[in-house]
């Protein structure tokens, strides 16, 4: 027999059981956060060597510029809300053109999304 689950009473905490919980939050999120940081650097990174390797010094193809900004893999969705692979965007650092490269054809991905 299936039950519904009863909901858990109400607990008290008193302020030093508050401030440990409050000290355990933060210190997670802290972590947290610095894998995220982690993890962004090594996808700069790994976007960075494969345009290197791919494109060497191409141009801007609009205003034949050689400088280049990268960001961090981000998923694109469509109005229908069907998510595109995950792309790293590479902008034009005088005119502002950007274009996607495709993170798992970059190698910065798995084909799951995850992390290679």
């Amino acid at each position: 027999m299936i039950r519904k689950a009863s909901p858990s009473p109400n607990v008290e905490l008193d302020d030093e059981q508050r401030s440990l919980l409050a000290a355990i939050g933060e210190k997670l999120q802290k972590e947290l956060q610095e894998e995220s940081e982690k993890r962004e650097q090594q996808h700069l990174e790994g976007a960075i060597r494969w345009l290197q390797d791919k494109w060497g010094d191409q141009a801007c193809p609009y205003c034949q510029h050689v400088e280049w900004q990268v960001g961090t893999p981000l998923e694109i969705s469509a109005l229908n809300g069907e998510v595109m692979s995950p792309a790293f965007p590479v902008m034009c650092g005088n005119c502002g053109h950007t274009t996607f490269v495709n993170a798992i054809r970059a190698g910065l991905l798995a084909e799951d999304g995850n992390d290679e």
